[in-house]
Parts: structure tokens; sequence; C-alpha cells
């Protein structure tokens, strides 16, 4: 797995969790503050739209 994979995953992951424990905000500021470039970000936000869909079929 890429570095670039193991950070989606993460992100994704925490997104999630996040999402589950009813703090989707939290996951933003975790972000604004992980985040080092436009690309990051970019993963971030498909991570995070991932993890609604994910959480939408399974909820």
């Amino acid at each position: 797995m890429s570095e670039k994979d193991l950070f989606y995953k993460g992100l994704k992951d925490l997104a999630l969790r996040c999402l589950e424990e009813g703090r989707p905000l939290a996951y933003l500021l975790i972000v604004k503050e992980l985040c080092r470039n436009e690309a990051e970000e970019r993963y971030a936000r498909e991570a995070f739209k991932a993890a609604l869909k994910e959480r939408n079929k399974t909820g």
C-alpha cells in the first residue's frame, strides 16, 4: 500500500469515527491542522464523502 493510500484510508477511518460519534466538525478541524497542501485537503474531502456514502449504506 502506498503512502497516499494509507493517508486516504486513515482519513476515511477518522471520518467514519467522527460521523458515528456525531461530530463531523471535529473531522474538519483535525483535517485543517493535519493537511499540509491542497492535494492532502482534496484527499480529505474525498475520504469524507466516501465515509458518508459508506455510513448511509450501513446506517
